[in-house]
């Protein structure tokens, strides 16, 4: 087989980016492939999500997909976008890069307005990875320029925003209600309370952390660059 790419899972399903074949696929839990699709616009898919009424939402270069047992229901333009977040009620939000002008001013902290599309509300993010999504009604973003943001999911309004000395390339973690916790370039974990106040900063060796994670019995987990999986509290940051 070709080498697959991103990956996503919902009700004992794989659902596969294959961007070398310009394709998704479905696979049963017991190895059997459900479906597979094509996408017209012969570019690969990068990234692919599910949202709960069971539709995959497939990303290439230029297009967002959405797919229904291997069938296109819709496609939209979508400019050098990552990886889309579906929350509970079947909302998608897209995140974009900065040449996406089409849709995003100059401004990187900007968030447009939830458009409305064939199947709900998108919202579009200047950023560099997945969004959050709290079920106290906010969605968070990390951008490449350092900047962590809370937004609205009624609206698209930013509730705040934490501002880092370097990228924020990974996707935050959260505990419902309670803390976001992320890393940014230049070995830092951040973690804030829900109304973007700092509750503690961590730093490590390397510039490239990955993660985080987190866990049971108020643990955080993240990797540095050798590799080295690291543990820390929840509460405070400090190492276990």
């Amino acid at each position: 087989r070709r080498p697959a790419g991103d990956l996503t899972m919902a009700n004992n399903t794989v659902i596969v980016a294959e961007g070398q074949t310009k394709s998704a696929s479905a696979w049963s839990a017991d190895g059997n492939r459900l479906w597979r699709w094509q996408a017209n616009n012969n570019e690969p898919v990068k990234r692919v999500a599910v949202g709960p009424a069971g539709i995959t939402y497939a990303a290439t270069v230029q297009k967002l997909f959405a797919i229904r047992d291997g069938q296109t229901l819709w496609e939209v333009p979508f400019a050098k976008g990552g990886k889309p977040a579906v929350d509970a009620a079947g909302n998608l939000y897209v995140p974009v890069t900065n040449n996406f002008n089409s849709y995003l001013p100059a401004d990187s902290a900007y968030v447009a307005p939830l458009r409305r599309w064939k199947n709900g509300s998108f919202a579009y993010f200047r950023q560099s990875n997945q969004p959050t999504i709290s079920s106290y009604g906010m969605v968070l973003v990390g951008t490449c320029d350092g900047l962590m943001g809370a937004y609205c999911t009624l609206d698209g309004s930013r509730l705040w925003a934490y501002r880092c000395a370097h990228e924020i390339r990974q996707t935050a973690v959260l505990i419902d209600g309670k803390a976001v916790y992320f890393v940014t370039e230049g070995g830092k974990l951040v973690a804030v309370d829900f109304e973007g106040n700092t509750l503690w900063e961590q730093e490590f060796p390397g510039n490239h952390l990955k993660g985080p994670a987190v866990g049971h019995h108020g643990r955080i987990y993240v990797t540095l660059d050798d590799g080295s999986l690291i543990c820390v509290a929840e509460a405070n940051g400090e190492k276990q």
